[in-house]
C-alpha cells in the first residue's frame, strides 16, 4: 500500500472549509495525541486537531495500550469544547465510528463494521479504536472540553503477541498498488465529525440510523461482562442513547459504555 505521509497540506485538504478557526498540530513523534490535544486545548479554547506519525503512549479504552508504530498507521484526537451534558460523550464517540466509516469509505471504497462502542473492524480483525476522554477546564467559565482520539492501522504489517482483539490494517483488505495520504483521510475523518457535531447531530436519526447499518453481530450470541458481573444473550440493535440491547437468559438488557466487554460467544474475553 502506498501511503503518502501525514502533512498539513493533506489536513487542510481533507477538512475542506471546515478548517476555519482549527488549530492543528502535526508531529513525527508523541507520546499520545490525546494527551498532547489535552495540553494544546488547555491554552486554546478553539477546536484543536492533533495528529502524529507515532505515538510511544497510545491509549485505548479501559487503560489499553494501541500499537503506534511509525508511518503505518493514522494517530489522531479532535479536542471539541462542548456545552452538553457530559453523558453525550457516547453519543460523541459512536458519532466519530460513524465519521470514520464515512471517510474510510470515501477514500478506499472499504466498507468497516462498529464492534459497540468504539471500534472498527473489516472482516474478522479490529483496524481501528476510538477513545474518548473530557478535560474540565482550567478557568470555570470555559466549556469542558471532548478529546476524541482515534488510531487506524493503515499497513501495520505485524503487532504484539497477546492482543485481545485480532489486529489488522486497511492494507490487508487493499490492492497492493493501492494509494492512500494520510493527511487527507486525517482531516475527512476530523471533517466529518465536526459536521455532525456543529449540528448537534449525535442522536439524530441519520447519525444513528448510519451506525446501526454498521453494527456488528445483530443476531449473534455474545459474551457480556461488567465488573465482577458475566452473562450471555442475543446482540439485538442500540437504543436511541446507543446503549446495546441484548437479550439475556433473566430478559433483555439494555448496557452502557462503561466498564463493560462484549465478544461473540466463544471467544476470549
Amino acid at each position: 500500500m502506498n501511503l503518502t505521509p501525514l502533512s498539513y497540506a493533506g489536513i487542510a485538504a481533507g477538512l475542506g472549509p471546515a478548517a476555519g478557526g482549527i488549530t492543528v498540530r502535526l508531529l513525527d513523534e508523541t507520546d499520545s495525541t490525546n494527551a498532547d490535544a489535552r495540553r494544546l486545548s488547555a491554552a486554546d479554547a478553539r477546536v484543536c486537531l492533533c495528529a502524529a506519525r507515532a505515538q510511544t503512549a497510545g491509549r485505548g479504552r479501559l487503560g489499553r495500550s494501541f500499537f503506534s508504530p511509525p508511518d503505518s498507521g493514522l494517530y489522531m484526537t479532535l479536542a471539541v469544547p462542548v456545552t452538553a451534558p457530559l453523558d453525550h460523550a457516547v453519543g460523541v464517540t459512536a458519532a466519530a465510528a460513524v465519521a470514520a466509516c464515512r471517510a474510510v469509505r470515501a477514500l478506499t471504497g472499504l466498507v468497516p463494521g462498529i464492534k459497540w462502542v468504539n471500534d472498527l473492524w473489516l472482516g474478522e480483525r479490529k483496524v481501528c479504536g476510538i477513545l474518548t476522554e473530557a478535560v474540565a477546564p482550567p478557568d470555570p467559565d470555559r466549556p469542558v472540553i471532548l478529546l476524541v482520539g482515534l488510531g487506524l492501522n493503515l499497513s501495520t504489517a505485524a503487532f504484539p503477541d497477546g492482543l485481545r482483539a485480532p489486529a489488522g490494517s486497511l492494507a490487508d483488505f487493499l490492492p497492493g498498488d493501492a494509494a492512500l495520504d494520510v493527511g487527507v483521510l486525517c482531516g475527512t475523518i476530523a471533517r466529518e465529525l465536526l459536521d455532525i457535531l456543529r449540528a448537534d447531530a449525535c442522536f439524530s436519526p441519520d447519525t444513528l440510523s448510519a451506525y446501526r447499518e454498521r453494527l456488528l453481530w445483530k443476531g449473534c450470541p455474545v459474551t457480556c461482562v461488567r465488573g465482577n458481573e458475566c452473562f450471555s444473550g442475543i446482540l439485538r440493535d442500540v437504543d436511541d442513547r446507543y446503549r446495546l440491547i441484548v437479550d439475556a437468559d433473566s430478559g433483555p438488557r439494555l448496557l452502557d459504555s462503561g466498564e463493560i466487554s462484549v465478544r461473540l460467544a466463544g471467544t476470549p474475553l
